[in-house]
């Protein structure tokens, strides 16, 4: 599946005080924001479009049913905010930190997360169809009951990443660690994985593997 690319121009209109815009607008569109912190502020129904966001510090936010639409995120700091049941299509996370972010019911559809860290996160109970992950930090991420289609995982950390609920079906996993992953038989049921990966995934079968004792001459 090709890797999706969000369209959004590298002339853009740079936004000095983009929180009181925020405030004011409720929508923003065909901006550039850089180089700031956005800090305490929470909203609902926010929706941005065409917008870019460079080395930009999220702290302390709460945005709920926030909507981003052809929408990029290059070096970004969101670690442990809040995007409850946020919508979120045609967007990409480039080198960003999102530790301990808060996804959960979101809808994500055409949306790239690379060389990102989003170790913690709880993007419990989400739609995704069309994603990529790629090179992405996910240990201890929380996905459990969402809904995965044409969902990517290359060469990802899933350690002891929880994913029960989650149909695995048909999805590739051998370029990934997924050492500890949290899923029962009937989810990690018609993935592909190594044949290492697949020893690692036999507790599932109540198996118990042991080398046989060799008798000592």
């Amino acid at each position: 599946m090709a890797v999706f690319t969000p369209s959004v121009s590298e002339h853009l209109k740079a936004v000095e005080n983009p929180q009181l815009l925020f405030e004011e607008e409720g929508f923003l569109s065909d901006v550039l924001i850089e180089q700031v912190t956005i800090d305490g502020a929470s909203f609902k129904h926010m929706c941005f479009k065409n917008v870019r966001f460079r080395q930009v510090t999220f702290r302390n936010l709460v945005w709920e049913h926030v909507d981003f639409y052809n929408v990029a995120f290059e070096h970004c700091d969101l670690s442990n905010v809040a995007f409850p049941s946020a919508v979120i299509h045609k967007t990409g996370f480039y080198h960003c930190k999102l530790l301990g972010m808060a996804l959960h019911d979101a809808t994500f559809a055409h949306v790239t997360f690379e060389d990102s860290f989003l170790q913690y996160a709880n993007v419990r109970y989400a739609d995704a169809k069309d994603v990529t992950f790629s090179r992405c930090n996910m240990q201890a991420t929380e996905f459990q009951g969402s809904r995965f289609k044409a969902v990517t995982l290359d060469s990802c950390s899933l350690r002891e990443s929880q994913m029960s609920g989650v149909r695995l079906k048909g999805m590739d996993l051998r370029s990934c660690d997924i050492e500890g992953l949290g899923v029962g038989l009937e989810d990690i049921y018609g993935a592909k994985v190594t044949t290492l990966q697949a020893a690692s995934l036999a507790g599932l079968l109540g198996v118990i593997i042991e080398e046989e004792d060799k008798e000592t001459l």
